[in-house]
């Protein structure tokens, strides 16, 4: 199962997706935060996954867009998990894919939030606000842009409270992925 912590302002678009009354039964698989933002007077939502701190962005998307956002996203995670985890074995491969696949089909959209998640969530911000708005670049609105976005986004350096060290969010979202598929049944 995936589980959306999603910010105030992300929770009003998307509110069609919250439940009124929020029964958690399963234990996330993955864990993402999400905040929406304006840029050029489009809105644009970023999220990004908890434990590496790996950024997704989609921007310029419409009220039906937010509508179909459960497999907007999932279709999004399963392309770029399968991309940045591009070294895998064919067998490690395939079962990534149906992993990903299955946790997807769950996902539960609540109202949160996370301080340190918050704060890498604000530079992956201002990241895109200095290309878009000083730099002149276009919005990244369709998914190879938005993707090539993200390698950018997710190749700066991080660290978490509990961390010794500096990582690159890219990296540790493959060990993430390697991970899914270590607890996958076979």
């Amino acid at each position: 199962m995936l589980q959306f912590n999603l910010s105030k302002r992300l929770a009003t678009d998307l509110s069609m997706h919250i439940p009124k009354k929020i029964n958690i039964q399963t234990k996330p698989s993955m864990i993402w935060y999400g905040h929406q933002i304006t840029i050029t007077r489009r809105k644009c939502v970023i999220m990004m996954e908890k434990e590496s701190r790996y950024a997704m962005v989609f921007c310029g998307l419409t009220q039906a867009e937010f509508k179909r956002f459960p497999s907007l996203f999932q279709e999004r995670l399963w392309q770029e998990a399968l991309q940045v985890c591009n070294h895998f074995t064919e067998k490690q491969y395939a079962l990534l894919s149906d992993t990903l696949l299955s946790i997807a089909n769950q996902q539960q959209f609540i109202i949160g939030h996370d301080r340190s998640v918050n704060a890498h969530i604000n530079q992956v911000t201002e990241l895109l606000e200095i290309l878009v708005t000083y730099q002149e670049h276009p919005l990244p609105t369709n998914r190879h842009d938005a993707f090539n976005f993200g390698l950018r986004a997710n190749k700066m350096l991080r660290k978490r409270q509990l961390d010794k060290d500096y990582f690159v969010p890219q990296e540790k979202f493959v060990a993430v992925c390697q991970q899914l598929i270590a607890l996958s049944p076979p």
